[in-house]
């Protein structure tokens, strides 16, 4: 448990909910997410493939190692980037936005657990220490709401998905009802919380995250957004940019529905428009 130990030392910054979360990383500026609001964690410390090249964010916490009984050999590493401290409510929404691909990642269960685990994972708890989950291995996924939760049992749900192509995903909550959408169609859903987390709260984190599988992944950018956020802020810097261009021309060419700025369900030349007049509008 050693990368959920930091965790709930990291996350213990909690207050009072408020009405938006808003950070972005986009890989195509040249610089890592720490430059850009996300703090980044490496536990054990150690060396660790971490560069952004051609626009693309590449880490890699290989080679896998035997883990025994839940204490990982110094080969295993987690390495992840997270926010916390910024208060946010399922209740309100919140979503993350992720374009992925995976080179290598472990799919297993967590020694003496049976809890899930994968080599990139990606975690929201609220402000009441409700959690969801996903994890992304090289042939399969899964969604959780209890990090403790036991593969298999009602609180996780799996898939089998070729995750070494890149794809768009998205981890939509809204209230109890979470969504793994995968290029914009519902891939895995659940529709109750679990048993909250006893000592972490608002806290946002992607990558390798635990010393139980280790991965090699890239990705272009990822953003994690409450309703309060300005909406064509999709890097999510607090500013409006070139790059928010770039952001949505890339999700609507994925066909994600993001994209969809004009809410009737399809990615037309009027989503073009819409995300136009949102951004000339500004952001307040």
């Amino acid at each position: 448990m050693r990368a959920l130990g930091l965790v709930i030392v990291v996350a213990s910054l909690s207050a009072a909910a408020r009405a938006q979360l808003c950070e972005g990383y986009g890989a195509a500026r040249g610089t890592f997410p720490e430059d850009q609001g996300w703090f980044r964690q490496i536990e054990p410390p150690g060396p660790s493939v971490v560069e952004v090249v051609g626009g693309v964010l590449h880490q890699s916490t290989l080679p896998f190692a035997e883990p025994a009984c839940g204490m990982p050999s110094m080969e295993e590493q987690a390495g992840y980037w997270f926010v916390a401290g910024e208060p946010f409510d399922f209740e309100d929404g919140i979503s993350f936005d992720l374009d992925l691909r995976v080179l290598d990642s472990e799919y297993t269960t967590a020694p003496c657990t049976d809890w899930p685990a994968a080599g990139v994972m990606l975690t929201l708890i609220d402000a009441e220490g409700r959690t969801f989950v996903a994890g992304f291995g090289s042939a399969r996924v899964f969604l959780a709401n209890d990090l403790r939760a036991t593969a298999g049992s009602p609180s996780v749900v799996e898939a089998d998905l070729d995750t070494t192509t890149l794809r768009s995903y998205r981890l939509r909550v809204d209230g109890p009802l979470a969504t793994l959408l995968v290029d914009g169609a519902p891939l895995l859903s659940l529709d109750a919380y679990g048993d909250p987390f006893p000592a972490a709260t608002n806290f946002v984190w992607f990558g390798d995250g635990t010393t139980w599988a280790n991965s090699d992944f890239e990705t272009p950018r990822f953003r994690v957004a409450t309703p309060g956020c300005c909406r064509a802020d999709l890097d999510g810097d607090g500013v409006l940019t070139i790059f928010d261009f770039l952001a949505f021309q890339n999700l609507f060419d994925a066909g994600d529905l993001a994209a969809d700025f004009d809410g009737d369900g399809e990615l037309t030349i009027f989503d073009f428009l819409a995300f136009q007049n949102a951004f000339d509008a500004g952001c307040s």
